[in-house]
């Protein structure tokens, strides 16, 4: 493999890589963002029943996915409710989503941004030499 031209003659050019105290960094502030997320949202809860209730959801479902179903709320709705993050909370329960990916993927597909592929996966001739 040739060296790219460049000022200093022969030299590659430098790559940048991400090492791993990067990408512990960069969780650690994911996991900030999930916490607070989580703690603002909860302090906005008036009555106790709601606050049990989220609770529960935060423990059944995980931080990530709850923290993900606010964000998702907060972005879509006209008037975000407690009521509200209840359907979407309650609607992953039902369909058995309880990972941030499928939570993601799902989402996706609501809003338009995936393609769900249902029925018969299309058939592939197969071809002997010589046809």
């Amino acid at each position: 493999m040739e060296p790219n031209w460049n000022q200093n003659g022969t030299e590659m050019d430098p790559q940048v890589r991400l090492g791993k105290d990067r990408l512990s960094k960069s969780k650690d502030n994911l996991n900030t963002t999930t916490s607070t997320t989580l703690n603002s949202y909860y302090k906005k809860l008036v009555s106790p029943k709601s606050k049990i209730e989220f609770k529960t959801f935060v423990n059944e479902l995980g931080r990530d996915v709850v923290a993900f179903a606010i964000d998702s709320m907060s972005d879509s709705a006209d008037r975000p409710s407690f009521a509200y993050l209840r359907k979407i909370l309650n609607r992953y329960k039902k369909q058995g989503l309880d990972s941030l990916s499928a939570v993601q993927h799902d989402d996706d597909v609501y809003h338009g941004k995936s393609v769900v592929i249902t029925g018969d996966k299309p058939k592939i001739p197969i071809y002997q030499l010589g046809e």
